[in-house]
């Protein structure tokens, strides 16, 4: 291994031995990193099979494989989020294949769409028990994050003057901005009053990421960037860093309010005000709700979308709520299995809510819950790296343990770099 890789030599001694000792973990880590990476291209397809479409659905199904042969048969099922994941596996799986066995509507690629994003979830989830991967995944995530920006930095105004990358659904860049601020904002007020180099970079990266939103034009992202930061905002409060909500917050604020007052998108926030401008949302839900009533244990299936678009606009369509969503594909059962995950990601990180990565990723989630109102979420990996990453926070708080005085109570510590990381 060494002769292949002689730049290992270089590294820390307890890296590298855990490089050496672990390659299969290794390579999971990097095929994760590289189908975040190559999501923002998935407008690009290279092929016609369903798995294989796009380049990060090829990264996908080597990464699927190489975890079925090496860690499937020592996987462990734990209570939490990992529990929820898997039981909405296997109702996912009962439902569909009852369905198939009736004789009721079944489409297989919508069915191979829902599976291999749960599994995707699922090994998510596993592989970040240890801290260099979640550490490798925020890295994938940062570096697709900046391809995204330099891409809609880039990108001409269309209709309704919204402007962004193209090979991005804008709703979906402008969820991953309000990500992206969040978490950006809370590195901020985590290093004040003593910034430095990476703080201003923050701040900047926090300006930024409200541009780009607002060149989106899309109402459901920033409402819900602004619910992550009301939490974030009054968690991040303490005494060292009063005089940022003094001098910088506002100015944030204030910057934020200019960008969207001299947008077009004050006009669709007008217009939705107005009742007039619903993005056909109010069509879609209205049928959806019917479809819903018909079926509302078990729903319809994953292939939903297609009585769904004859009922709307004539083709396939889905329901651009990721709540209507889980209750037509799989009824009442699945939205309350989501929501329970959901709900034991967001307490795992309450548990922890002194470290400020578990401040930043309750705030994501929160942001997530009111973004899913407007949005679809089951097939947003990024979302899934989201619900990763938080359901193993106690990972990122032993691994970067931080000191200081919570706004109750006695100082928090997490941890030490070298802790074990991998807790139940």
């Amino acid at each position: 291994m060494l002769r292949l890789y002689p730049s290992l030599q270089a590294l820390d001694p307890q890296r590298r031995d855990w490089l050496l000792k672990n390659r299969v973990s290794v390579s999971l880590a990097w095929l994760a990193g590289a189908v975040v990476l190559f999501t923002i291209f998935d407008r690009t397809p290279i092929s016609n099979i369903p798995t294989l479409r796009t380049v990060a659905g090829v990264f996908g199904v080597a990464l699927g494989l190489i975890w079925a042969f090496s860690r499937a048969r020592t996987f462990r099922l734990r209570k939490g989020p990992l529990g929820w994941l898997v039981l909405m596996i296997a109702a996912t799986l009962y439902v569909e294949l009852s369905r198939y066995a009736s004789g009721g509507t079944f489409t297989l690629s919508n069915f191979i769409q829902w599976f291999q994003a749960l599994i995707f979830a699922l090994i998510l989830i596993d592989i970040c028990r240890d801290y260099r991967s979640v550490s490798l995944l925020l890295w994938a995530s940062g570096l697709a994050l900046c391809v995204v920006a330099i891409l809609g930095l880039a990108g001409e105004e269309g209709v309704q003057g919204r402007a962004g990358a193209e090979t991005f659904n804008l709703n979906v860049q402008a969820y991953y901005y309000g990500l992206a601020a969040i978490g950006l904002l809370v590195n901020v007020l985590y290093r004040w009053p003593r910034i430095g180099l990476a703080g201003l970079l923050s701040l900047i990266g926090v300006v930024l990421m409200f541009m780009l939103m607002v060149r989106t034009g899309s109402r459901g992202g920033l409402a819900a960037t602004l619910v992550g930061i009301a939490w974030v905002l009054f968690f991040m409060l303490r005494k060292r860093n009063v005089s940022a909500y003094v001098m910088i917050i506002p100015i944030i604020l204030a910057v934020g309010a200019l960008l969207f007052l001299s947008s077009d998108a004050v006009l669709r926030w007008e217009r939705t005000l107005a009742g007039e401008d619903y993005g056909y949302r109010d069509v879609i839900w209205g049928a959806a709700l019917d479809m819903f009533r018909d079926s509302p244990i078990l729903g319809h299936g994953g292939g939903f979308i297609v009585p769904l678009g004859e009922l709307t606009r004539g083709v396939n369509t889905s329901t651009h709520n990721q709540y209507l969503m889980l209750m037509l594909a799989y009824g009442l059962v699945g939205l309350l299995i989501w929501l329970a995950l959901m709900r034991s990601v967001f307490m795992r990180c309450w548990a922890y809510r002194a470290h400020p990565s578990a401040i930043a990723c309750m705030g994501m989630i929160l942001s997530t819950m009111v973004f899913g109102v407007g949005g679809d979420l089951t097939f947003n990996r990024y979302y899934w790296v989201l619900v990763a990453v938080a359901a193993n926070i106690h990972v990122l708080c032993l691994a970067f343990p931080v000191t200081y005085q919570m706004n109750r109570g006695r100082p928090m510590q997490y941890g030490s770099r070298f802790s074990k990381v991998a807790a139940e």
